[in-house]
């Protein structure tokens, strides 16, 4: 019995001192990791950190694009609001100037 809680106190003894012996690597950032492989001449890491990312559309046609959507969907729903829920007999007379002044006078009281 005694030999028996020697070896597990041994055991014991043995994980620990293998555990404060492993080197825990320091925390750093994604750019830092990628570095630090680079340096090390892991050609896979060289190879990412020269790749750049290729967009197929361009951030000013995106916000182009956004914009025009915006725009149909903005004047979709006024024709669809004005012509069915509005029970108005012409749906694109809410695209008339005409009938943004006279909202616009009856608001402020003309």
């Amino acid at each position: 019995m005694a030999t028996k809680r020697h070896h597990e106190k041994g055991q014991a003894a043995n994980t620990l001192a293998e555990t404060q012996n492993h080197q825990i690597e320091p925390l750093q950032t994604r750019s830092a990791r990628r570095e630090s492989r680079a340096q090390e001449g892991n050609l896979d890491a060289v190879w990412r950190l020269r790749r750049q990312r290729v967009r197929l559309l361009p951030i000013w046609l995106r916000l182009v694009i956004v914009g025009l959507l915006t725009s149909i969907c903005l004047l979709a729903g006024l024709v669809i609001g004005y012509g069915v829920v509005g029970n108005s007999e012409n749906a694109w007379e809410v695209l008339s100037p005409q009938l943004w002044y006279s909202m616009i006078d009856a608001i402020r009281g003309h």
